[in-house]
């Protein structure tokens, strides 16, 4: 079982925030990463797809782990910046 991303647009009556500081140089590269994922492999991708993604991309992103990947990316979540679904 694991989650997919999909990219979306950040809501104008969004509230909800981040629990973690987020620089947008990480998060800007790592929302392309997710873009570019899902280019390549013609469907969404996992976090682990967009982690190596990002990791070819841009490989000066301090991100080299899944443990800060998916800490990354449910900060994102909370933004709805990015969705997950479950797969299994």
């Amino acid at each position: 079982m694991g989650g997919t991303v999909c990219v979306c647009r950040r809501k104008n009556d969004q509230v909800a925030q981040s629990t973690l500081w987020l620089p947008w140089f990480i998060t800007s590269r790592w929302l392309h990463s997710i873009e570019l994922a899902e280019a390549i492999l013609g469907e969404p991708p996992m976090i682990v797809d967009v982690l190596a993604q990002l990791n070819k991309t841009y490989p000066m992103v301090p991100i080299y782990d899944v443990g800060k990947a998916t800490a990354l990316c449910m900060a994102l979540v909370r933004e709805d910046q990015v969705f997950l679904c479950d797969q299994s």
